[in-house]
């Protein structure tokens, strides 16, 4: 007889994450694991905020957000200051 229901059955905790074991059955990590296996390298569980995407790098971006490379490419050049920027043309 069971008498505790496996953790991959019981949904959302809705808690905050005590150890990256939990962050891994988060349903879609695995598109991230496979696009950034060093993950766990920009990813803390002590954090008080969300993402950072002023400082995240572009392939955790394309990952986390499933954008492709491109659109990243683009808001991460003009967030570096290389892109395109507006001007006053008036």
């Amino acid at each position: 007889m069971i008498t505790q229901m496996p953790v991959w059955c019981r949904g959302p905790s809705y808690k905050p994450f005590v150890s990256y074991d939990e962050v891994e059955l988060v349903m879609g990590m695995d598109a991230v694991q496979k696009a950034r296996p060093d993950w766990r390298e920009s990813f803390t569980l002590w954090s008080g905020g969300p993402l950072n995407i002023n400082e995240a790098p572009p392939d955790l971006i394309a990952a986390v957000f499933s954008l492709d490379a491109s659109r990243v490419g683009f808001f991460t050049s003009a967030r570096n200051g290389r892109g395109w920027h507006c001007r006053n043309f008036g």
